[in-house]
């Protein structure tokens, strides 16, 4: 169900992050809402945020994913997607920035205004603006020329701030070409296998050993005394060993690894588990035949045949993974061209996100935030 989702993640969070809020109003209608109009939803510096205006803004939100998951959308998704915080902080993080533009004197025109009204699809036709449709269409949707006029006003000036905040952030060449290596440069692993279980037998653990571990980790057992959780308590403190021990070995065979002693021999010898990724890259990191996915650990990904032993082992589980190369497929430096303007555009805009999250963080970190969840 989420990967509708996570496919639109960026869409939705700039969604509710930054407040867009100019073609939405042409896509829900108002409705009724049996709300006091004296009821405040939260107050931001003083200036507050009604119910009314918490209860069409949530209203919004539910009929865009719903356009999104259709027959997917239910109940239990609204609660997974945390709907009524993200939408009262949308509502905050907008009355943050309107509140920064105007101590900044930042504004915008009448004709700034009419210009972003015009340019919008809905309200054109035969490519032009058709002030009889724009007008059809506000009275469909029950809003008012002025409310939407509002709307467009406060949208194009936290255009201009937010404009203001990122103006200065680039992305040079060499992050582009080391995000297109990351993204294209595909990689091989042999990978073998310590497992903690090898040395469960012959692991011996004393009931002073035990009794320590139970004081130590009390919430752990539901038991209130070591005597009625020993068992647990024993076969815990067995695993924990067992782990201290294949890290110990899978540290030590990576150490014999890489002064020269042979991968397959080495695994054959001693009876380790062994296998190989497949051809992956950093983004897609996932070595299916173990379920591990490596794609957070950018090392593996540039070694070579100078350097082919991941530096240390990895944990996934109850066991240890020595990672090593077998096979590369540089990535194409033809491709890169044709490639070059897309991925500059893209880490911009992660970059420029980036940089509004944390400006929108600290400015709300100096504000006086109300909220009042009894009307949400």
């Amino acid at each position: 169900m989420l990967k509708v989702l996570r496919k639109r993640k960026r869409s939705w969070i700039i969604y509710l992050i930054l407040g867009a809020i100019i073609l939405v109003f042409v896509l829900w209608g108002v409705g009724s809402f049996k709300v006091d109009k004296s009821t405040i939803a939260a107050r931001v510096n003083g200036k507050p945020i009604t119910a009314i205006d918490y209860a069409r803004a949530y209203q919004q939100q539910m009929n865009y994913y719903r356009n999104i998951f259709k027959d997917q959308f239910s109940d239990e998704l609204l609660e997974k997607l945390n709907l009524k915080q993200n939408t009262i902080q949308m509502l905050i993080n907008t009355e943050l920035q309107l509140q920064e533009a105007k101590r900044q004197g930042i504004a915008v025109s009448t004709d700034d205004i009419q210009k972003r009204i015009a340019s919008i699809q809905t309200f054109q036709k035969d490519g032009a603006f058709d002030k009889g449709q724009y007008l059809q269409v506000l009275k469909a949707n029950h809003i008012l020329p002025g409310d939407y006029e509002k709307g467009v006003k406060e949208s194009l000036i936290i255009d201009k701030l937010q404009k203001k905040t990122t103006d200065a952030i680039n992305i040079s060449d060499k992050e582009t070409e080391e995000t297109f290596t990351g993204e294209s440069r595909k990689i091989n692993l042999q990978y073998l296998a310590v497992d903690a279980a090898k040395f469960e037998k012959g692991t011996i653990v004393t009931n002073e050993e035990a009794k320590t571990y139970f004081e130590k980790n009390r919430a752990s057992f539901k038991a209130a005394k070591y005597e009625d959780a020993a068992d647990a308590v024993k076969a815990a403190v067995v695993k924990e060993k067992t782990k201290e021990k294949a890290k110990e070995t899978a540290d030590a065979v990576l150490k014999r690894l890489k002064q020269g002693e042979d991968f397959q021999k080495v695994a054959s010898k001693d009876g380790y588990a062994k296998g190989e990724s497949g051809f992956i890259t950093k983004v897609q990191g996932y070595i299916a035949s173990i379920g591990l996915n490596i794609g957070d650990k950018p090392e593996a990904f540039s070694l070579n045949k100078e350097n082919p032993y991941y530096s240390q082992v990895v944990p996934h589980g109850n066991k240890f993974y020595i990672l090593k190369m077998k096979e590369v497929k540089e990535a194409d430096k033809a491709e890169f061209e044709a490639k070059k303007a897309e991925i500059k555009n893209r880490l911009l805009q992660q970059k420029q996100q980036e940089a509004l999250n944390k400006w929108i963080d600290e400015i709300k970190s100096k504000a006086k935030i109300e909220i009042n969840k009894e009307a949400m």
